[in-house]
C-alpha cells in the first residue's frame, strides 16, 4: 500500500515555490518600485527581492520574514510548523502502531498462534473491531495533519513573496480620492445628474532608487 510520507509532502511543494516565484515575476509591472525594479544576487543568479523571498522560505522556514525585516513573524512561523510537525509525528507513530497491531490480529484470526498485537496502546484494545477503528482513525487524523503542515509551510512562503512585493507600497498621503457632481449625457434624456470618482496616485519614489 502506498504511503505519503512527510518529507514526501514537503518535498512537493518544491515545484510550487518555483511556480510562485515565476508569479512573482510576472506581477514585477503591479509592485512597487521598489520591488519591482531592483535586482539582487542569489548563488549567482539575478532575482528580484519577491523572488528571493520565496526562495529563501522555500529552503529556511522563516529566512524570508526575515529577509523582510519582520523578525515577529518568526515565533508564529516556527510555533505554528513545530506544533503541526509535533502533532504530525505523533500521530504517525500511532499509526504505525495500530497498523502493526492490525496485521498481527489479521494473523491471529488467519490461525497464526504466534502472531500478538504488542502495541502499547493498539495491545489494551479490547476487541478487533475497536482496535481496527482506532486504526482508520489515526491514518486519518495522520494524513490531516500532513496537509495541515504543507498548507502552513507554503502559507509561510507565499507570506515572504507577499511582503516583499509590498515593503515599499506606497501608502503615504500621495494618495487622494475626490468626488464632483458633475452632468452625464445619456442616450435617452439629454443631461442627467451624477457623481464623477477621480482616484489620484501621485509617484512615490522609493529611498533605495535615489543616488
Amino acid at each position: 500500500m502506498f504511503e505519503l510520507r512527510p518529507v514526501a509532502s514537503l518535498s512537493l511543494l518544491l515545484p510550487v515555490t518555483l511556480l510562485l516565484a515565476r508569479v512573482a515575476h510576472g506581477q514585477q509591472a503591479l509592485a512597487a518600485p521598489g520591488s519591482s525594479r531592483t535586482q539582487e544576487r542569489l548563488l549567482g543568479h539575478s532575482v528580484t527581492p519577491p523572488q528571493k523571498a520565496g526562495i529563501l522560505s522555500a529552503v529556511v522556514p522563516g529566512a524570508g520574514q526575515v529577509y523582510n525585516h519582520q523578525l515577529w513573524k518568526l515565533p508564529l512561523v516556527y510555533g505554528a510548523l513545530g506544533g503541526a510537525t509535533y502533532l504530525e509525528v505523533l500521530y504517525w507513530r500511532r499509526y504505525q502502531e495500530y497498523r502493526r497491531g492490525y496485521e498481527a490480529r489479521k494473523r491471529l484470526a488467519q490461525g497464526e498462534l504466534t502472531a500478538v498485537d504488542t502495541g502499547r496502546n493498539s495491545g489494551k484494545e479490547p476487541t478487533d473491531a475497536a482496535q481496527k477503528s482506532q486504526f482508520y482513525r489515526y491514518r486519518t487524523v495522520r494524513d490531516s495533519w500532513m496537509g495541515i503542515t504543507a498548507a502552513l509551510y507554503g502559507g509561510q512562503i507565499l507570506d515572504a513573496i507577499a511582503a516583499a512585493h509590498l515593503r515599499n507600497f506606497d501608502v503615504s498621503e500621495n494618495l487622494a480620492l475626490h468626488l464632483h457632481p458633475t452632468m452625464l449625457a445619456t442616450g435617452i434624456t439629454p443631461v442627467a445628474f451624477g457623481v464623477q470618482v477621480q482616484l489620484h496616485v501621485f509617484p512615490h519614489v522609493s529611498s533605495q532608487l535615489l543616488p
